[in-house]
């Protein structure tokens, strides 16, 4: 019920939010891309002369001073493109509603095919989904227009096909809805998958690459595509990276924008790599471990990303509702709920929502860094030590058609 109330108040929101609040989110030079395809002038996506009288336009003269460059891949263009014609506030509303569907897909996935146990009601996925949608990225994914939607239905999807042991089919989908939308925040997870070191892995990584940027190349040609890559990496210098919740934000919180904090950041952010990477064999050696694994990787996939917001911890959803099966299951035999491991992932969760809202409603001493990236490292320690157990959040095998499991439909 409480989940459900502050869901509802989330859209609420969302549906309140006026021409201004629009002008100054980042949707705006989304739907300035999407006008850009719709208008045929994909290869000139990336080219300032080009997509600047289109944002002043739908500024309507608001901001016009403090353009935001558009700076996402390709295909996030063409997805705003057959709504780009609306109002920006209209446009705005439904962009962020079908970003929240792609979300609850992919946590709807997740919970139907975890590991609940056996006895567990029904009722239990549908709030375990429901916790998860009310976490730390939600509201800012909403009201600034992000485009969280493809990679975290990529990510649910990727578990679920994991589980019944389609392992090709499961990283091409994480590939291909990683690339479509926000690359860098996948950065662990192709770590992940390359220390799983299975030869499926690989070969679906690649279709799912070759599959996006064949279709990028339709969209916005090669000029297009280079422009992207070169945007990419000047983006980073568009906010203060000391509001980056990643290791880059950190450290730049502490030494400033500078070589210290680059240098420091980048060793940060390789140690994590490679713990994600271990991570992956792991799961190649014992296929049990893919649920607190996963979770690991895709909390050291954030910490490692150069350009990691607030909005960006969305991701972690349909990972939550892993977390909850797996807790459910290892304490099987309990006759309470929520039970002690429940609790625990609960309580974990609220750290990062009250870390990640400290973050960004409130200036903290700089001493303090970035308190999102610490409840982040110390949750992925967690996770990489549930992993290592055996037993983790719960003894855990690959499902197959054969298999009894326990099945939910949302």
């Amino acid at each position: 019920m409480v989940c459900s109330a502050v869901l509802a108040v989330y859209l609420v929101r969302l549906f309140g939010i006026g021409h201004v609040e629009v002008v100054r989110s980042d949707y705006l030079s989304t739907q300035a891309a999407g006008v850009a395809i719709a208008g045929g002038q994909g290869h000139e996506l990336y080219v300032d002369q080009t997509m600047g009288p289109i944002y002043n336009r739908l500024a309507a003269g608001d901001h016009t001073d403090d353009q935001l460059v558009f700076n996402h891949a390709p295909l996030t263009a063409a997805m705003n493109a057959p709504i780009s014609g609306l109002d920006p506030v209209s446009a705005h509303v439904l962009w962020s509603v079908l970003q929240l569907l792609l979300v609850v897909g992919g946590c709807a996935v997740v919970a139907m095919v975890a590991p609940w146990p056996k006895r567990t009601p029904r009722a239990l996925p549908t709030a375990a989904c429901l916790v998860a949608l009310v976490g730390a990225g939600t509201l800012p994914m909403l009201t600034e227009g992000q485009d969280l939607g493809t990679i975290t239905l990529g990510l649910g999807l990727a578990y679920a096909a994991w589980r019944y042991d389609r392992l090709g089919a499961g990283a091409a989908v994480l590939v291909a809805g990683a690339a479509i939308a926000k690359p860098h925040l996948a950065v662990g997870l192709v770590a992940f998958m390359v220390g799983w070191r299975d030869r499926r892995i690989i070969i679906g990584t690649l279709v799912g690459a070759t599959v996006v940027l064949a279709v990028s190349l339709a969209v916005v040609g090669w000029s297009g595509f280079v422009g992207f890559l070169g945007t990419a990496v000047r983006s980073n210098s568009v906010l203060p990276q000391s509001y980056l919740v990643g290791f880059t934000g950190l450290v730049t919180s502490w030494f400033g924008d500078g070589v210290v904090a680059k240098v420091l950041a980048g060793g940060c952010s390789l140690a994590v790599l490679a713990l994600a990477g271990a991570l992956g064999d792991l799961v190649r050696r014992d296929r049990s471990r893919l649920g607190p694994a996963l979770i690991g990787a895709t909390l050291l996939s954030l910490l490692a990303s150069p350009h990691t917001f607030v909005h960006d911890l969305t991701l972690l959803a349909p990972m939550l509702v892993v977390a909850l099966a797996e807790a459910a299951r290892r304490t099987a035999g309990s006759s309470v709920w929520p039970n002690r491991g429940t609790v625990r992932v609960l309580t974990v969760w609220m750290l990062i929502v009250v870390t990640a809202g400290l973050d960004s409603t409130v200036t903290l001493p700089a001493a303090l860094g970035r308190l999102t990236t610490f409840s982040l490292v110390a949750t992925a320690l967690l996770a990489a030590s549930a992993a290592r157990t055996r037993d983790g959040f719960g003894a855990d095998t690959v499902t197959t058609a054969n298999e009894p499991r326990a099945s939910y439909v949302l």
